[in-house]
């Protein structure tokens, strides 16, 4: 088993009360598609910031976007492994899937 990604367990640890006996709608594995896709477009607006020039550049938007893929599929992975069947508001769901930033993200699993 391959180590996880800081962002990853920390985004996962953020959604997962989510899902812990919500109600209202079951978690599908499109969800997880759709919540998965929405984390990579965030990553990649979240870091289109990034240094364009210089001798480290490429190197750099290379690992970026390499840990942008790799966030969006583990979170894929485990929340078809762990979530799939799981109860969530609809409300919650959708702020998983409409979210614009990782703070937005983050904010989708705080307590109202």
């Amino acid at each position: 088993m391959r180590p996880r990604s800081p962002a990853l367990l920390v985004l996962f640890a953020a959604a997962a009360p989510l899902f812990a006996g919500g109600c209202g709608t079951t978690v599908s594995e499109e969800d997880c598609r759709a919540i998965s896709n929405n984390i990579r477009e965030t990553w990649k607006s979240e870091t289109k910031d990034a240094p364009r020039e210089g001798p480290m550049a490429e190197k750099a938007a290379g690992v970026i976007r390499s840990e942008g893929e790799k966030l969006a599929a583990d979170f894929a992975s485990e929340c078809r492994n762990k979530l799939v069947g799981q109860e969530i508001s609809g409300k919650e769901l959708e702020c998983l899937k409409g979210a614009k930033s990782l703070a937005e993200l983050r904010a989708c699993s705080k307590p109202r």
